[in-house]
């Protein structure tokens, strides 16, 4: 049987896999430290827009260098002085697909998500290189997956509210670009990890999602 609270999972996927709510249930049951790095890498974008840096990765990586950052439950901390509200924004979202994308941010923010790993007995990590860069040697690996109409159906609503002058067609080549961003950037793209368990969350609820993930976890 598996010893619960010593366990370190990793959870990947792309745009729309649920993979966050997922994430953070599973982390629940378990009794697991969750850590969502999306939230970090918005945070790094939100840095970046307020310093004029979107464009300069170095100089980003050299301001970031100033600030501590941490995670507290699911929360973000940071020495850095910020609106929590912002990190959920159209705006920063945005930001955050571009400024992810540079290699010296990306090494910057895996160094903190490795030190925070290590730190913590059993952790539940999730994002989109956790995996194949983060956590190479996580004992457990989920790969989610959903169709790009599938992804659409499940976010057309919230970006219809922020977003009303754009169409359904709009936000469908979003999410398209975001995850082709991700899975071929040249550092750490968006790929399925080695030895990883592929869940296809199509035609299953968050819940049912979950109950896979647990099972597989417990019964192993």
């Amino acid at each position: 049987m598996t010893v619960i609270n010593s366990l370190k999972i990793s959870i990947d996927g792309g745009a729309a896999t649920g993979k966050s709510t997922v994430a953070y249930k599973v982390a629940k049951e378990l009794n697991l430290t969750f850590i969502n790095s999306g939230l970090l890498y918005r945070l790094v974008a939100l840095i970046a827009k307020d310093n004029n840096l979107s464009n300069q990765p170095k100089k980003l990586v050299e301001k970031l260098s100033n600030y501590t950052f941490d995670y507290n439950g699911e929360k973000i901390l940071s020495s850095y002085d910020f609106d929590y509200k912002r990190l959920r924004s159209t705006e920063i979202s945005s930001e955050a697909s571009k400024t992810s994308s540079y290699e010296e941010v990306r090494i910057f923010v895996t160094n903190i998500l490795q030190s925070i790993a290590t730190s913590n007995t059993g952790i539940l990590m999730e994002g989109r290189d956790i995996g194949s860069v983060v956590m190479p040697n996580a004992d457990f690996k989920f790969y989610l997956t959903v169709s790009i109409e599938e992804a659409v159906n499940r976010r057309k609503e919230s970006f219809l509210s922020k977003n009303p002058n754009k169409t359904i067609e709009e936000f469908k080549q979003e999410l398209k670009d975001r995850n082709e961003r991700d899975r071929n950037r040249e550092f750490a793209p968006l790929v399925q990890p080695e030895g990883s368990i592929i869940i296809d969350t199509d035609t299953l609820t968050q819940k049912q999602v979950c109950r896979k993930i647990i099972n597989y976890v417990q019964q192993s």
